[in-house]
C-alpha cells in the first residue's frame, strides 16, 4: 500500500539471510504448477530471491570490516574504557575515520599519533594502548570483524576486571592484560585453556612458559647502522659463528598441552604480551569461572569452603548446603545438616 507513494523513499535495514529463513517459514508449503495436474515444490531459495527483488529496488550490502579496522576499533574501545565520551576520544575517532577514507592504503595509528590526539590524557591511557594493541590481531580474526562480538569481549574483560577487585583481588594479583590474554585462549581455544589449568604448579605458575624459549626477533638495521655501513650481513665472522646456548628440555605433565603447542594459533597466542612466566594464573581462572571450576574440585578444598561458610552465618551456610547437593563427596552417617 505504501511502497509506491510518490516522492517517498523507505530505507529497509536488515539481515536478507533472516529474512530468506522467515520466508521460508512462513511460506512452509510453496506449491508451482507445471501442468493442469503435475505440481512442483519451489526451491525456498529462489522463492525468497523473488520476494525481496519485489521488494527492493536498490540492494546494498555492507561488507563486514576487515582486521585492520577491527584493530582500531578495539583501541577506541579500551581508550573509551579509561576516558568516557571525551573529546580526545571524539578527536581520536576522527582520526580514524580519516584513515578509513582509504581503505586500500590503511595503516595503524602510530603511538606518535595517539599521544599528539589524547595530550595530557595519554599517560591515563597507555596501559589500554598497550593491551589493545596485545589483543586486536587475535581478537578481530576469531570475530571475524564483528563490532557485535568485539565490544562484547571488552565488556567481559572490563566487568570481569571490576567484579574480581570487588571481591577482593589485589591488583597485583589480577592485572587486566594478563587478564585480556587468558579470555582469549577460554574464548577461542577453550581446550587449551583447560590444558593450561592442568599443567599449573601449586603456586600456580606454569613452569612450561618459563622453559619455553622465547622467538627470536629478526635484526633489523638502525639509521646509524646504515651510516656505518654495518648491517647483519656484515658483521664479523666471528658472531656469525657463535653457537647459541641449547634450550633447556621442556617437560610437560599432561600430552594435550604439550600437542597445543604445536597449533600455529597457540604459538601466536604465546608471542602476544604479555609473558606469563611466573605468574599465578589462578586468580584468573577464578575471575573467569562460568563454565566449570578448575580448581575446587578436591574434598580438601570443598571442606574448606564448607568451614568457611559455616563460620560466615546462617544465611551463607543456608546457601551452601543447597550446592552440597550436587558435591559427589562420601559423607559419614553421623553428620547432620
Amino acid at each position: 500500500m505504501f511502497l509506491s507513494m510518490e516522492n517517498t523513499v523507505f530505507i529497509i535495514a536488515a539481515d536478507d539471510g533472516m529474512i530468506r529463513y522467515s520466508v521460508k517459514e512462513y511460506f512452509p508449503r510453496v506449491l508451482e504448477k507445471e501442468g493442469e495436474e503435475s505440481t512442483k515444490t519451489i526451491d525456498y531459495t529462489q522463492f525468497s530471491e523473488k520476494y525481496l527483488e519485489k521488494l527492493i529496488q536498490v540492494p546494498m550490502h555492507i561488507p563486514r570490516i576487515g582486521i585492520k579496522e577491527a584493530q582500531m576499533y578495539v583501541l577506541l574501545l579500551m581508550i573509551q574504557s579509561q576516558t568516557g565520551e571525551s573529546k580526545e576520544l571524539e578527536l581520536l575517532a576522527d582520526a580514524v575515520i580519516e584513515k578509513l577514507s582509504k581503505p586500500w592504503a590503511l595503516e595503524p595509528l602510530t603511538p606518535e599519533t595517539i599521544k599528539e590526539v589524547m595530550g595530557d590524557q595519554y599517560e591515563a591511557v597507555i596501559e589500554q594502548v598497550k593491551i589493545a594493541k596485545s589483543i586486536d590481531k587475535i581478537l578481530a580474526e576469531n570475530t571475524d570483524g564483528n563490532p557485535r562480538n568485539i565490544k562484547r569481549f571488552v565488556n567481559m574483560l572490563l566487568i570481569r576486571t571490576m567484579v574480581a577487585h570487588n571481591r577482593g583481588f589485589d591488583e597485583k594479583e589480577l592485572e587486566m592484560p594478563v587478564l585480556a590474554k587468558m579470555m582469549l585462549a577460554e574464548q577461542y581455544n577453550y581446550n587449551f585453556y583447560k590444558a593450561i589449568a592442568a599443567e599449573l604448579n601449586e603456586d600456580g605458575t606454569c613452569s612450561a612458559f618459563d622453559e619455553i624459549p622465547e622467538p627470536e626477533e629478526k635484526e633489523e638495521s638502525t639509521d646509524e647502522q646504515a651510516g656505518t655501513g654495518e648491517s647483519k650481513k656484515g658483521k664479523s665472522k666471528k658472531q656469525d659463528s657463535k653457537v647459541e646456548p641449547t634450550a633447556p628440555k621442556v617437560t610437560f605433565k599432561n600430552k594435550e598441552f604439550s600437542d597445543a603447542l604445536e597449533d600455529d594459533a597457540v604459538k601466536a597466542w604465546m608471542n602476544i604480551e604479555p609473558s606469563l612466566a611466573g605468574v599465578d594464573l589462578r586468580p584468573y581462572y577464578f575471575a573467569c569461572t562460568e563454565k566449570e571450576d578448575f580448581f575446587f574440585s578436591t574434598q580438601e578444598e570443598r571442606l574448606r569452603e564448607l568451614i568457611y561458610a559455616v563460620r560466615s552465618g546462617k544465611f551463607r551456610l543456608e546457601a551452601k548446603l543447597i550446592r552440597l547437593k550436587t558435591w559427589k563427596i562420601p559423607m559419614p552417617s553421623t553428620y547432620s545438616t
